[in-house]
């Protein structure tokens, strides 16, 4: 495959960072060059990485080793540094390369702010370039390609240390399987996501769009057991999947519904064209709360600020997913049963979204535990880490329960 142009890559990166809300793709593009500088200046060269208040050195000689290093980074800091913030990653890291006769620091530029983008500084800076642009390409082109993606190749994990299910997961109401990402990296199993495609918002109700996913599943190799979850939106989705799965005759090892409650609201209230901006706004900026948007920025100022990190098609495309799955949630009534029992977790954001929402989603808040963030930050460093343990704890649990009963 020829290498893509710088034109043709910052555009995918444009838009495959807004999908990924900043987070966990720049960390994947920075293992990639950590591990294109590995390559292309040879064994006998020493790379250090120079983030996150530390210096870290390669665990391994692939670019898996190097991302797991900075997820650990984000959540565990060394002593007395920040803790890493993954959003600025490309800007705030430096790269040293250090050869027996000489040392080299590298300044990646973010590929956000401008269309100049290039590794300052490089050796062999060309070959350099071309390794990262194939490599964000890839990434790029991987989270686009199918309506279900395995996020784990995607990012390059390596495979987990013991087999154990899949976890299938279901987007939010912006359709797009990336704010998983982080997610996936932490989990100790394969795991794959749904992006709404044509197919999905023809759908005509919830239920038809559960067996649509449910079909696509299954089209796969069989499994003895299957663990499904989804986040607002997708948490109602992934109910009734398990519904439709056990009706089958299909095993469910593990629900995971993250923050639902939000999604069981916007069934019961009418969203404007400013709420959904603000919503994709704060999708995009998960750290930053409602309270520091309104009052702060106007309608115009904050349509403007999503277009520097949005092109207009995706701008287009989310509004259009959006109004696709508020229209399916205002038709939806629960079918029982479908994520009842031990199998069910309930992962509940503990920081409020949208204040008029609130109250709302807390009357159809069910028994379940609240973990930290709000209602995006949640599936991002550095709550992300937290979010796999309390999956893992759980599905060793009920597995064992299921051994025993």
């Amino acid at each position: 495959m020829s290498s893509p142009s710088s034109r043709d890559t910052l555009q995918q990166l444009r838009q495959h960072m807004a999908r990924l809300y900043g987070l966990p793709v720049q960390l994947s593009l920075l293992a990639a060059l950590l591990h294109a500088c590995q390559h292309i200046y040879g064994q006998r060269t020493q790379i250090l990485l120079h983030w996150a208040g530390l210096p870290l050195t390669p665990a391994g000689d692939d670019a898996s080793a190097w991302l797991r290093q900075l997820l650990d980074a984000c959540e565990a800091p060394a002593a007395g540094s920040a803790p890493g913030r993954p959003a600025q990653a490309l800007t705030l890291a430096r790269i040293e390369v250090r050869t027996p006769q000489r040392s080299v620091i590298l300044a990646p530029c973010d590929p956000m702010p401008s269309d100049d983008w290039s590794i300052r500084g490089a050796p062999g800076g060309e070959a350099l370039q071309q390794a990262w642009q194939q490599a964000a390409a890839t990434l790029a082109q991987t989270l686009e390609a199918e309506s279900l993606v395995e996020l784990s190749r995607a990012l390059g994990l390596p495979p987990a240390a013991k087999p154990q299910p899949a976890l299938y997961l279901v987007h939010g109401a912006d359709g797009s399987a990336a704010p998983f990402a982080a997610l996936a990296a932490r989990l100790d199993c394969r795991v794959f996501a749904f992006n709404l495609r044509q197919a999905g918002r023809r759908q005509p109700s919830i239920q038809a769009l559960a067996a649509h996913y449910v079909r696509r599943m299954l089209s796969g190799p069989p499994a003895a057991a299957y663990r499904i979850g989804g986040h607002s939106f997708g948490a109602i989705v992934a109910a009734e999947m398990a519904t439709i799965l056990r009706s089958v005759g299909k095993q469910v090892d593990q629900v995971v519904l993250l923050d639902p409650s939000l999604a069981m609201a916007a069934r019961d209230r009418q969203s404007d064209a400013g709420n959904e901006m603000l919503t994709l706004y704060l999708a995009l900026h998960p750290e930053m709360t409602e309270q520091q948007v309104t009052g702060h920025m106007d309608a115009d100022e904050l349509a403007a600020r999503i277009a520097q990190r949005m092109p207009k098609g995706r701008i287009d495309e989310v509004l259009s997913n959006r109004h696709a799955c508020l229209a399916l949630l205002q038709r939806y009534r629960p079918t029982p049963g479908g994520a009842d029992g031990a199998s069910c977790l309930r992962l509940h954001a503990r920081q409020p979204f949208i204040a008029s929402w609130n109250a709302a989603a807390m009357a159809h808040r069910q028994p379940g535990i609240e973990v930290p963030g709000n209602h995006f930050s949640m599936l991002a460093e550095p709550h992300a880490g937290s979010l796999a343990q309390l999956i893992q704890t759980h599905r060793e649990s009920n597995h064992d329960h299921s051994l025993h009963s």
